[in-house]
């Protein structure tokens, strides 16, 4: 009976645990979503309209791999972003190049409109 009654107890533990980690989640995602929309607005300003890109074996502008690459870099400038890595050794690694892909991403898209809008060259050359 004692085993059934810890059992029960250990497992409204880890699902109240669980339940409680998503909201954490959720905030994290917002947090990071108004630093790069913080950090866009403030790139603008500066007229600096280079977008995001991640170290790699070829050039990687996150979340806009559908479009030439080479002529986004022409158009609107790349920077690397300085903390990613080319190798990818342990789950740290790849979590923090997770991370930085999705801050790269949002950025970047909130980058090419504005860059697209103060460039001659129309968005229909670039895709």
């Amino acid at each position: 009976m004692l085993k059934h009654i810890s059992l029960c107890f250990v497992s409204v533990c880890f699902a109240g645990c669980a339940t409680i980690a998503q909201p954490a989640q959720t905030s994290s995602k917002e947090a990071s979503e108004k630093l790069f929309q913080q950090h866009a607005q403030q790139a603008i300003a500066k007229h600096d309209y280079r977008l995001l890109a991640l170290s790699s074996r070829r050039l990687v502008i996150a979340g806009l791999e559908q479009h030439d690459s080479e002529q986004l870099k022409t158009v609107c400038g790349v920077r690397f972003i300085t903390k990613s890595k080319d190798a990818l050794k342990t789950t740290e690694d790849k979590q923090t190049r997770s991370k930085l892909y999705e801050y790269a991403a949002g950025y970047n898209n909130l980058l090419l409109e504005a860059c697209l809008k103060v460039t001659s060259t129309s968005k229909a050359s670039i895709e």
